[in-house]
């Protein structure tokens, strides 16, 4: 062993949209000659680390998130003796502010009078205007389904409906549909089919004024039918494309079914659902909605608690016979063994069950900080391929091999003891075996 340790330590920004002043950092960190089993990390901002059940040599990826600042990250390791070596990255971390901070509200340079719809968000791209009150259907002007934002005048309105009759008035700028909703929660953009126009501020007509619409459309593109009308079979059926068309799976029987034993995690965009019977959907964070009708375009849903769409994000359905989606227990409860749908040659660790929901894939061998990549305390599954070996282990150095997909953390406990289930902090990654 040499007197002191030899360590190689990089790293690269990763990009996330989500984060706002704020850059996700991974650093690549290689060792060999340490005396200890672990080594520490001053991140340069108050946060401090110790790194444990590491050998003589290994390789880390690990994570973390910088406010804005200049940071100098210091990676101590021991070399014979006991002395500490301190080692850092070529260059210092440098978060700058977030530019998606500084983004326009309102359209301050359209000048158009009436209202004007348009393409894209921030009054951009291709348009239409109304100056004359009245309601007008989008299709006439090839314009639905196609709005992103709008510019009305000061002192008019506009009420805007898409084809499921939902309706919201807008008596300013709009300058970013994706950020809107219609009243049942469906989001706002490129789906606006009718307009009606006001000379007025509040979407209200009076008795004989100009501003009363003069006309009433229906949309002469609203797709052909609301639900799915000539689907007979069920009592329900998911579909891969809206309006109950393309690749579909058949549920026949009351029960709880995951949807990934079937390959179709992920895929369903809308259902039909017989008469007196109901769906309750759920997607991989666990939220869930209850249907008792045809949702025929889950494109024009969105889940409750994040307001995400709920198109391609059902993962697991329970059906009841019954319109209320209560009133008795699922009798055939039905979830896979194994990881059947995952065919990934690494490593990954599942945030829920049966390799469902966020995931992080180890493709290389050696001992992985789980915990510094945002995975600590909460893996709940794990794929294994053949050939690959993964042994985790807890905050208490408990530890478990895995030679195969681990479907259910729940079900399994550390070789002393306790649930393997939301405690991995830590993995050790071997292409054959744990030893």
């Amino acid at each position: 062993t040499p007197e002191q340790p030899v360590v190689s330590v990089s790293f690269v920004y990763e990009d996330d949209p989500s984060l706002i002043n704020e850059r996700r950092v991974k650093f690549d960190v290689s060792w060999s000659g340490s005396t200890t089993n672990y080594y520490e990390i001053d991140h340069g901002d108050g946060w401090e680390v110790t790194i444990d059940e590491r050998g003589s040599s290994g390789q880390d990826y690990l994570y973390h998130i910088y406010t804005v600042g200049t940071f100098y990250p210091v990676f101590i390791f021991y070399g014979q003796g006991g002395v500490p070596y301190q080692y850092q990255p070529s260059e210092p971390v440098v978060v700058e502010p977030s530019t998606a901070t500084s983004i326009p509200s309102g359209c301050p340079g359209v000048t158009t009078s009436g209202i004007s719809l348009f393409a894209d968000a921030y009054c951009a791209g291709g348009n239409v205007n109304f100056t004359i009150p009245g309601t007008y259907n989008l299709a006439d002007s090839s314009f639905a389904y196609a709005a992103s934002s709008d510019h009305i005048q000061s002192g008019w309105s506009v009420l805007l409906q898409n084809d499921n009759g939902q309706q919201v008035c807008h008596m300013w700028d709009a300058w970013n549909y994706t950020q809107d909703t219609w009243p049942n929660g469906a989001g706002l953009n490129d789906s606006v089919v009718i307009v009606t126009v006001f000379n007025n501020g509040d979407c209200t007509p009076s008795s004989g004024s100009t501003d009363t619409p003069s006309v009433t459309l229906t949309p002469s593109n609203t797709p052909e039918q609301t639900g799915c009308p000539g689907v007979t079979g069920g009592p329900v059926v998911l579909f891969a494309d809206a309006y109950c068309a393309g690749g579909y799976l058949q549920l026949d029987t009351v029960g709880t079914y995951n949807l990934a034993s079937f390959g179709f995690a992920y895929q369903t965009s809308s259902a039909h659902i017989q008469s007196g019977w109901s769906l309750l959907v759920q997607n991989n964070a666990s939220e869930s909605v209850c249907h008792n009708w045809d949702p025929w375009n889950y494109s024009q849903d969105v889940w409750s608690s994040s307001g995400t769409t709920m198109n391609d994000s059902i993962v697991s359905v329970t059906v009841y016979e019954g319109g209320d989606c209560v009133g008795q227990t699922p009798t055939n409860t039905d979830v896979p063994s194994g990881c059947p749908g995952v065919g990934t040659n690494a490593i990954l660790l599942f945030k829920d069950a049966y390799c469902a929901g966020e995931s992080l894939v180890l493709d290389l061998n050696g001992t992985h900080d789980v915990n510094a990549a945002g995975f600590g305390y909460s893996v709940s599954s794990i794929h294994a391929p053949d050939g690959w070996a993964v042994r985790v282990f807890n905050d208490s150095g408990q530890s478990r091999c895995y030679l195969w997909d681990a479907w259910d953390l729940s079900q399994d406990s550390f070789d002393g003891g306790g649930s393997v289930n939301d405690t991995i902090v830590s993995v050790v990654v071997n292409g054959q075996d744990c030893n």
